[in-house]
């Protein structure tokens, strides 16, 4: 049975138009019947290719949206055109499976407990700039999403706590429409990409993290226009954000709320909870920051300079916000680090 008729996609892109196009060609291959917003952020010339790419499309219903924000943003902008009862969010080069779409919205469909749902998910590295399908792909492998399936048996107290020291990105799982766009204009009120992100991906763990099918659901290419590897947070940037005090504050504030909500809980104590998973997050940063140092300074002058500057910043962002016995591990660490530098 076909359950696509019931899904939007909403597909991001920008400046990539021989992506976009093969994979509006590739849903229409595959006979998917749903709807696709098109989020083009795309200079002009691009934006008229691919204006005049998807007119040719007849088998697909595609709303072709302009935009000039960045990815949460434009998503946002997105939310007034959704009338199907379930969406999922797309970019222009990774492509979501047939069979793996129908079995999660027949999961949606059967069990309203369920608020979202995906599968297994595929990386594979393909060679050149061009898109594709299952050709010239140099490796694959699959992310591991077991542990993330376990979540559904825990409170959300225990699921946020655990989110926060493995953090996941949540943003593929197919959800139901009204739980879509509340939690898309909580993230649009973070004016930062990373907060909302995060944002995004606590809301899931607290509210309920998705059900997983075992099916291929979703295949991403990784390739030289966009290298995953390099697309993870850069922790020493996100510390530097210009207002990351202010969406700190938020975050623990709109946590906290969704929290003793979900729990039926005091507020006092859910922030409390919000508040360790916050320290386990930036606990666990240290590593990157240690790697970073190792690779990055040659010298212990250069190390010192660089570990002064976090040491700087932490004590701004973390002091009354977490608690002083993380501020002073977090020193503590960063110290013996710069003086212990092989």
């Amino acid at each position: 049975m076909d359950l696509t008729k019931k899904l939007t996609l909403v597909m991001n892109t920008k400046d990539r138009d021989e992506f976009l196009h093969h994979s509006l060609s590739y849903y229409s291959n595959i006979g998917f019947n749903g709807t696709i917003i098109v989020c083009d952020a795309s200079s002009q010339s691009i934006l008229k290719k691919n204006e005049l790419f998807i007119k040719k499309i007849k088998s697909l219903r595609i709303k072709h949206l302009k935009v000039k924000k960045k990815q949460v943003s434009s998503i946002f902008e997105s939310l007034d055109l959704i009338d199907t009862d379930y969406v999922g969010v797309a970019t222009d080069d990774d492509l979501y499976t047939y069979d793996g779409l129908n079995l999660c919205l027949e999961k949606l469909e059967i069990n309203k407990q369920v608020k979202s749902a995906w599968g297994q998910i595929a990386k594979i590295t393909i060679k050149g700039n061009s898109p594709t399908f299952f050709k010239n792909i140099s490796r694959y492998q699959f992310y591991n999403l077991n542990i993330y399936n376990s979540l559904l048996k825990m409170p959300p107290s225990e699921r946020y706590l655990l989110y926060m020291k493995k953090p996941y990105d949540f943003v593929w799982a197919i959800r139901r429409r009204d739980d879509f766009k509340s939690i898309f204009k909580l993230a649009n009120q973070f004016n930062s990409e990373r907060w909302a992100s995060f944002v995004y991906n606590s809301y899931c763990a607290i509210y309920q993290p998705p059900s997983l099918i075992n099916e291929i659901f979703l295949i991403r290419q990784n390739h030289s226009k966009r290298d995953m590897n390099r697309e993870r947070t850069d922790f020493l940037s996100f510390l530097e954000e210009k207002d990351f005090n202010i969406n700190l504050h938020r975050f623990r504030n709109k946590m906290a709320d969704l929290l003793a909500e979900k729990e039926k809980n005091k507020y006092k104590n859910s922030k409390s909870i919000i508040d360790s998973g916050i320290s386990y997050y930036f606990s666990d940063k240290l590593i990157i920051i240690n790697n970073r140092l190792r690779n990055k300074f040659k010298n212990e002058n250069n190390l010192y300079l660089i570990a002064k500057r976090i040491i700087n910043k932490l004590r701004r962002i973390i002091d009354k916000l977490i608690n002083y016995k993380l501020y002073k591990k977090l020193y503590k660490n960063i110290i013996y680090i710069s003086r212990n530098f092989p």
